[in-house]
């Protein structure tokens, strides 16, 4: 007697195949992200001001809403604005359907954090600047 395998024709199917296709595909999205994303924070510190900006290690975990950014290092006009920092958020994962992030929790270690404020109305975060405020117009009541 001759019986067909189950198995065969489990790797026969399309929804199989389809199913542990995307699975495969969210787990090497999921590895990439903490390296897509130290690579675009090192770009966005350098963009808005930072000499140098190092970050030695990302951690995403999706499921718990944790996101932690270990050993961050920026300098900023030869100074060192952040150095050997820890900084890790919780997000409320439902607000994030909703387009929108609530940070739970912050915490930030080692951080030492510059803050300047120019003549004209400009601030400096770190290595962020931000714009002058605009001046404000009082109308008189007639």
């Amino acid at each position: 007697m001759n019986h067909p395998t189950t198995q065969k024709k489990i790797l026969k199917n399309k929804w199989v195949l389809t199913a542990a296709g995307t699975v495969l595909l969210l787990g090497i999205a999921l590895l990439l992200l903490p390296v897509a994303t130290k690579l675009y924070l090192t770009k966005w510190l350098l963009e808005n001001g930072a000499d140098t900006a190092v970050i030695q290690k990302i951690r995403i975990n999706p499921l718990s809403g944790t996101i932690a950014i270990k050993g961050s290092t920026v300098t900023l006009g030869g100074n060192t604005v952040l150095s050997n920092a820890d900084i890790s958020f919780h997000v409320g994962m439902l607000s994030l359907f909703k387009k929108h992030a609530d940070i739970k929790k912050a915490v930030l270690e080692g951080v030492t954090l510059d803050v300047e404020l120019y003549e004209d109305g400009r601030m400096s975060f770190g290595s962020y600047k931000t714009t002058p405020a605009a001046p404000h117009t009082l109308e008189e009541p007639e």
